[in-house]
């Protein structure tokens, strides 16, 4: 199949059409779809995953033409609105403590997105939240992306009749991804093509980030393909199918030494973020790690790294707000786009 050639949708035609609204999770390598019906009880009615062709995965502008072009020719439901959460590689972030006598929140945000970009402040979109601290401490979050970028991803859905209702970003995305996980902190941990995002969310709120972690689950995989003379997929498949975790029972040699580096650079990461916390006195513990993005489908990576931290480990669970009918079995893949599509409330 040519990689330009959109893939049928995973959902059987539904001849109530009943209306939806759509989560997406652009990603850096492949789109992440999730469509969740706009009536209560909340549904979600398929899913799926788009992998973009070399010039599309370079251009967030290509990406949403992409991803549009899908939704209109070959979702069977129609879609009244569209959440995007845009790539990690096009966002920046930045948290830094904020004064007793800070003055209004909005100013104070303005004020430092201008001392961290000067005059490139005016060409960018941003958002902004507050986060408690112990010792009365307070935090201030800033997240932007540039307003052309943000703009012109917004405008290629509403050429295709799909009004963009909002943009998120991570890490803030992840904050909605730990809603189904229970009560208490969770450290939320994006794995991605070849970048991880790390979080701790309390209360959907996200207390600490480190974005762009190195960790490029791409490199293990092209390992596995050198490695046993398979095509990408295959490899995917090896990979989710028979897991990279050494605790795992029947794994295969060749897969255990694809992903060896690469569990052990979470691990490290891991560890690294979790001595940070113990001393950085934010207000909340963890009392769990929660694995979304495409890393976290490798079968066994939750054992593998569980048994070598201080907390359970565990891929991110289904959004509790919405039953999953679609006709593409969940997966943590799905995560951050099943959250946003099941946060959005009715047009």
């Amino acid at each position: 199949m040519s990689v330009l050639q959109l893939p049928t949708p995973t959902a059987p035609v539904d001849a109530s059409l009943v209306a939806c609204v759509a989560g997406v999770d652009m990603g850096s390598h492949s789109a992440k779809v999730v469509l969740a019906s706009v009536a209560a009880p909340r549904r979600v009615l398929a899913a799926a995953r788009l992998v973009y062709d070399t010039p599309t995965a370079g251009d967030p502008i290509r990406q949403a033409r992409f991803i549009g072009d899908w939704l209109r020719r070959c979702s069977s439901h129609p879609v009244r609105g569209v959440t995007c959460s845009l790539p990690q590689s096009l966002i920046d972030y930045e948290a830094s403590p904020l004064d007793a006598d800070a003055g209004p929140i909005g100013a104070v945000a303005s004020d430092k997105l201008t001392e961290l970009l000067g005059g490139e402040a005016a060409r960018v979109t941003a958002d902004h939240w507050i986060t408690d601290a112990s010792g009365g401490r307070r935090v201030l979050h800033l997240l932007w992306s540039s307003t052309d970028l943000a703009c012109g991803v917004a405008r290629e859905f509403d050429e295709h009749r799909m009004t963009c209702r909002r943009l998120v970003a991570s890490p803030a995305t992840l904050g909605l991804v730990a809603a189904g996980a229970g009560e208490g902190a969770h450290l939320v941990v994006d794995l991605g093509h070849s970048r991880a995002t790390i979080a701790l969310v309390d209360g959907g709120r996200v207390l600490f980030a480190r974005p762009r972690v190195a960790l490029d689950a791409s490199a293990a995989l092209d390992h596995l393909q050198q490695l046993a003379g398979l095509s990408r997929g295959s490899a995917e498949t090896i990979a989710t199918g028979q897991g990279g975790g050494v605790q795992s029972a029947g794994v295969s040699e060749l897969v255990h030494e694809a992903f060896d580096q690469w569990l052990r650079g979470l691990h490290f990461e891991l560890s690294r973020t979790l001595t940070y916390l113990d001393a950085a006195g934010l207000g909340a513990e963890p009392g769990s790690i929660l694995l979304c993005g495409g890393g976290a489908a490798v079968r066994g990576v939750g054992d593998w790294t569980s048994s070598r931290l201080s907390l359970p480990v565990r891929a991110c669970p289904p959004p509790a707000s919405a039953s999953w009918e679609a006709a593409e079995p969940y997966s943590p893949v799905f995560a951050a786009a099943a959250a946003i599509a099941t946060a959005e409330e009715a047009p």
